[in-house]
């Protein structure tokens, strides 16, 4: 059984158009399963468009509306594994877009089919992993997104560290000389017999601690 139907106007792009013919693939097999009154085993479904098949295949990316829904339908009815490419020349879904004579129509394959299936090739295919074509530049995939998270309890630098401390000038003193080794750290020379180098306590960050309080404090009663 074949079938051809007319691009849509405005006319979609084509990969659009080879997935809308691979659902239409899809609908049609379904119509026959549902019309003969045969029990088939299996089905096997071919397109010429390794783009559809990176669709079909894809488990990793995610698409927009369009090329997404249609995708799903053609899952829903079939399995990754049930698809194959075939090459153009060997394709005779292309002739139903071709122009034809219709002497030579029932020499083509529209009516008779590829030869492959009955000289022994589909009895081994080759199982291949279809990957998305270009899924940097394809415009019908969602750009991939990537989020860090950094967890601060694990570290130390959270909120809670600061519940051991049971008054505001504990908290401050502790913070002014980190900070001032931070400073220490930073500069660009230090003497050799300063005091002031590695992990110390300094008077001056305890001066500072103190400050800090009174301007605290200060700020409080204004």
């Amino acid at each position: 059984m074949g079938k051809v139907k007319l691009v849509p106007q405005p006319e979609h792009s084509v990969p659009r158009l080879e997935l809308c013919a691979a659902l239409l693939a899809i609908k049609q097999s379904e119509l026959i399963l549902s019309e003969i009154d045969l029990q088939l085993q299996s089905t096997t479904f071919y397109t010429d468009s390794k783009v559809v098949l990176g669709y079909i295949h894809n488990e990793t990316r995610h698409f927009y509306v369009y090329v997404s829904n249609r995708v799903l339908r053609i899952r829903r009815s079939s399995h990754p594994n049930q698809w194959r490419y075939i090459h153009t020349d060997q394709n005779p879904a292309d002739l139903g877009t071709r122009s034809i004579p219709a002497s030579h129509l029932q020499r083509t394959t529209w009516l008779n089919g590829p030869d492959f299936p009955l000289s022994g090739w589909e009895n081994n295919p080759e199982k291949v992993n279809y990957d998305l074509i270009n899924p940097g530049t394809d415009t019908e995939i969602r750009p991939q997104l990537l989020t860090l998270t950094i967890s601060s309890a694990n570290m130390g630098l959270g909120s809670l560290c600061f519940e051991r401390f049971s008054t505001w000038s504990s908290i401050t003193r502790v913070l002014a000389n980190l900070i001032h080794i931070a400073h220490t750290f930073c500069k660009a020379r230090v003497t050799a017999n300063s005091d002031c180098r590695g992990w110390h306590h300094c008077p001056n960050a305890r001066i500072m601690s103190k400050n800090s309080h009174m301007r605290k404090t200060s700020s409080f009663k204004s």
